[in-house]
């Protein structure tokens, strides 16, 4: 007499199969998970020297604005800062908004300090503190979420007296 095996049940293969579809559930749900919020992007951002002088950029903190910088950066005629990353907040432009002030100094002495938490008179007067976060205007978009802050020949000719 045949038996006719309608089930072959094998305990260790339905073990393994068992595992490999926990597996692929458990990698499917890391795969379609992320922390990204899509209302979040970046930009960079950017400052060149359009003068017929060098500048130097102090980049400051808030503690350091009286006692020393961040990061120094001598600009040529024609030459332009690395891009600094920022995230939008709220998928809005804020500026250079990760640094507390922008020393901006020429060699005559002469320049701009804009503070991101204080008013002062030494900021450009023709345009928005690259600090600002209304400062999206005063950029120039080279190319998707790509600025650059120019300091013109314009703002050599009108720059304030430094302390």
């Amino acid at each position: 007499m045949s038996v006719i095996t309608i089930c072959n049940f094998n305990p260790k293969k339905m073990k393994i199969n068992f595992f490999i579809i926990i597996q692929t559930i458990l990698l499917l749900s890391l795969i379609g998970c992320t922390d990204r919020n899509d209302n979040e992007e970046s930009y960079m951002i950017s400052i060149k020297n359009t003068t017929l002088e060098s500048i130097e950029l102090y980049l400051l903190l808030d503690e350091e604005v009286s006692q020393g910088y961040l990061e120094q950066i001598t600009l040529l005629p024609s030459e332009q800062t690395r891009y600094f990353f920022h995230s939008k907040i709220d998928n809005s432009f804020h500026g250079f908004f990760n640094i507390d002030a922008l020393k901006v100094k020429f060699k005559n002495e002469k320049g701009y300090l804009c503070e991101r938490l204080t008013e002062n008179n030494l900021c450009f007067v023709n345009k928005e503190s690259p600090l600002s976060p209304n400062s999206i205007s005063a950029y120039k978009e080279v190319k998707t979420n790509h600025f650059v802050y120019e300091i013109t020949q314009s703002d050599y000719e009108n720059a304030h007296d430094l302390p």
